[in-house]
């Protein structure tokens, strides 16, 4: 089952403390719109919770598996980090996997496919970078 992650996903910035992040409203879609001034960059996650409806907080799970399916604007090799609230920085487990093809085309570019494993909660700082352009999301990863 696919249930798109409706909030604790941070587009503007976390604090530096583990609940300092503030919960955000994503679109009914689903998509998170990564912050960048140069490209337009969207993330799609996937997660195996029941019962929860559209709009409701959803956590992003520390040391479980998380898919992020990516969209994004301009040209050039892409790589991923993110940055954990102690500074430590982790790479996907795997991808990014493509270009590739999908039905999910609400958003112009090309997109690929990541896994994460969180190793620790707090606010951690997802980049993607698309030749010299940067984007950011921020995500609150708990227990």
């Amino acid at each position: 089952m696919r249930l798109l992650l409706a909030g604790l996903i941070v587009v503007s910035g976390c604090a530096s403390t583990a609940d300092a992040c503030e919960p955000t409203v994503i679109d009914s879609s689903g998509d998170v719109q990564a912050t960048s001034d140069e490209i337009e960059v969207w993330a799609l996650f996937f997660a195996t919770y029941d019962g929860l409806a559209p709009g409701e907080p959803v956590f992003v799970p520390r040391s479980q598996e998380m898919k992020i399916v990516w969209r994004s604007t301009g040209v050039g090799d892409v790589s991923f980090q993110a940055t954990g609230p102690d500074g430590s920085t982790i790479s996907p487990i795997w991808g990014p996997d493509g270009p590739r093809e999908s039905n999910w085309d609400s958003h112009p570019g090309e997109e690929w496919g990541t896994g994460w494993l969180f190793p620790e909660t707090g606010c951690w700082s997802m980049e993607l970078r698309r030749g010299d352009d940067i984007a950011v999301l921020d995500v609150d990863v708990r227990a």
